[in-house]
């Protein structure tokens, strides 16, 4: 009998920390903002040069609030910023056992970058689906295109990668990633370290392009916020590329964290 009390106790003190350990969603979303991704299933914005760049859909919790401020504030203001809010039942994931879907877990799968090597997306412009990455995988250094496992062990604060994309429309890019986890949320920060072309054309100069993923729990739900922010000239080959490529890759990276459940 007492055996099975200390068992209910323990029991009862995990769930106690667990809910401890959540935001709510009502806590870090509005409430129009909340009503609208239980319609959509996500909410976005896009600002493009002119109007109010403010970025609008960041929830309120740290590593939120830190992407939101990604861009350095001594450099030019970007002329492109994208944001996508989606909210995730954890119940309806891979098998539905919401006991291994921690930030743990999830840290995991957005530092396991070979993982979206082959993944798909819709192309926009083309109007039919391809492979988005035909290579995707760690490299040994900003400039070393060496690979490298994927580091996965651990948790993710404080971890600083590198990784190239061999992109179906950009070509191979290499990129920063900048890792933050806390007991309820994790982030991954992109930096492109080299420039991004369309063709033979420079789109994005390096450092220009700041991509930003994170991932609250919220109890039963995950709020998955997705922020693209970047600085381009004003050709209008690239305004009408760069419009539709962010889109339809927030649309497939989202699609790919899903999937790894």
């Amino acid at each position: 009998m007492k055996k099975l009390l200390k068992l209910f106790t323990c029991m009862v003190c995990a769930l106690c920390m667990s809910s401890l350990s959540a935001f709510t969603v009502e806590e870090i979303v509005s409430p129009e903002v909340i009503e609208e991704l239980k319609e959509q299933g996500v909410v976005q914005h896009q600002y493009y040069k002119r109007g109010d760049s403010t970025i609008k859909l960041a929830p309120k919790t740290p590593l939120a609030e830190q992407a939101a401020a990604f861009w350095p504030e001594d450099e030019e203001r970007p002329v492109f910023i994208m944001e996508n809010l989606y909210l995730l039942k954890k119940a309806e994931l891979g098998d539905g056992n919401v006991s291994k879907m921690d930030i743990d877990f999830v840290s995991k799968i957005i530092r396991s970058v070979s993982k979206m090597e082959g993944m798909e997306y819709y192309s926009y412009s083309d109007k039919k689906t391809k492979v988005l990455y035909k290579e995707c995988y760690c490299i040994a250094g900003p400039n070393d295109r060496t690979r490298v496992p994927d580091d996965t062990e651990g948790s993710a604060e404080g971890k600083v990668m590198y990784c190239m994309q061999n992109d179906c429309s950009f070509g191979k890019t290499n990129y920063q990633l900048n890792y933050h986890q806390s007991s309820k949320e994790t982030s991954a920060g992109f930096i492109n370290v080299s420039p991004v072309y369309i063709g033979f054309i420079k789109a994005v100069d390096t450092n220009n392009l700041r991509i930003s993923l994170v991932i609250t729990d919220c109890g039963d739900s995950f709020v998955v916020y997705m922020l693209v922010q970047a600085k381009f000239p004003a050709l209008s080959i690239i305004e009408n590329k760069m419009n539709d490529s962010f889109r339809g890759r927030l649309e497939a990276i989202y699609k790919w964290f899903v999937a790894q459940f």
